[in-house]
């Protein structure tokens, strides 16, 4: 049987995800389960074998988290610890427009530099975004599922959304919470 946080958690997921589709969020509607490697605007996009942080800094990052227009987006989650399967291994994934996640992502306030944060225990899930261009410029922006929950593109750090959490895990799953 769950426990509570578990029935909690489930509960506030199923309940986000009607509230979105009744809202009939473009998030939901225009999301195709993918599988690791797949053709996303025109350009293949793989998902990556471990979930890194991302290493090229693409100038445009400097002043907006995702620059510019992407026309499609990949998303990939990997385990975290505690769980069946070996930590950072590939779960899903899944394709998406971008724009909500643009949006959501560009508004969401930047992790400042200096005092350490204190932050919840970070079992280690990590979701990687692949938003591709029209030039087939693929820009990488891994966010963590817990802990502080930050998305990070190689140049900045964001707290990530809580609407971008919801809809990842609702769509790609979440690793649970190993039970005594």
């Amino acid at each position: 049987m769950w426990g509570a946080g578990t029935f909690w958690s489930r509960l506030f997921t199923v309940v986000t995800f009607v509230g979105v589709l009744v809202a009939g969020s473009a998030w939901f509607t225009q999301c195709q389960p993918a599988a690791r490697n797949v053709s996303v605007g025109g350009a293949k996009v793989s998902c990556p074998d471990r979930p890194f942080p991302p290493l090229l800094v693409t100038p445009a990052t400097v002043k907006t988290f995702v620059p510019g227009s992407p026309i499609g987006l990949l998303a990939c989650r990997f385990h975290g610890l505690n769980q069946p399967q070996p930590s950072g291994s590939f779960a899903a994934a899944a394709t998406f427009r971008p724009a909500a996640f643009v949006t959501a992502l560009n508004s969401a306030r930047r992790v400042a530099s200096g005092p350490a944060l204190s932050c919840p225990v970070d079992l280690g899930e990590r979701i990687v975004l692949q938003f591709v261009y029209a030039d087939r410029h693929v820009l990488t922006v891994v966010v963590a599922s817990s802990g502080c929950r930050f998305a990070d593109n190689g140049d900045h750090r964001v707290f990530t959304p809580q609407s971008v959490l919801s809809t990842l895990k609702a769509t790609l799953g979440h690793d649970e919470l190993p039970t005594a």
